[in-house]
């Protein structure tokens, strides 16, 4: 932030406390999503792989998925101020 607010953490924290603090905001968060996200796409595919009407009935849910995502890019892109790629008469 600034060097008063520096002086103010070295001075109010002990060196324990500051290195947790470090090795804290060193981590991503990718351990904490891989742990719960792994065994979802392993259910998925063996759920796919072993039943024929999931399969057929997932494909609907794909494309329209991706339908939607393009939509919900523009309009993420509009929420931010971004420009829109449509030419308005």
């Amino acid at each position: 932030m600034n060097e008063s607010f520096r002086r103010f953490l070295l001075s109010a924290a002990p060196v324990g406390l500051r290195e947790q603090w470090l090795r804290e905001s060193r981590r991503t968060g990718w351990e904490e999503c891989t742990a719960s996200f792994s065994p979802m796409v392993l259910l998925g595919a063996f759920l796919l792989t072993t039943q024929n009407s999931l399969w057929q009935s997932s494909a609907a849910y794909v494309t329209t998925a991706l339908g939607a995502l393009g939509t919900l890019a523009k309009l993420f892109n509009i929420y931010r101020g971004g420009e829109t790629t449509d030419k308005a008469g």
